[in-house]
């Protein structure tokens, strides 16, 4: 593998660093309300198993979304946009 290509760890730092500059608490929102929604998938007896494998791809799908968007195009994180996974449920869910 070419070095030329890799980019050093300490840019990577620096760029979410200044792509979370005005954005932590969003970001820290979104992030929190993804865990609770797994967590509640995970320990809840009558939700566990085939609901929580249903919902957890296209959530999966909408926290990266958000993120992508927020290093990609300074977008904010928007809570909304962890469910648009739920959008293109198929191919979230396969």
């Amino acid at each position: 593998m070419d070095s030329n290509y890799l980019t050093p760890n300490f840019q990577l730092r620096q760029n979410a660093r200044k792509a979370l500059t005005e954005n932590w608490g969003n970001a820290v929102l979104v992030t929190l309300i993804y865990f609770l929604i797994t967590l509640i998938c995970g320990f809840n007896p009558v939700v566990e198993g085939i609901v929580c494998l249903v919902i957890s791809g296209p959530l999966m799908l909408g926290w990266s979304i958000i993120y992508l968007r927020l290093v990609r195009e300074s977008q904010k994180p928007r809570i909304e946009t962890l469910f648009e996974g739920f959008n293109n449920f198929k191919s979230a869910f396969v």
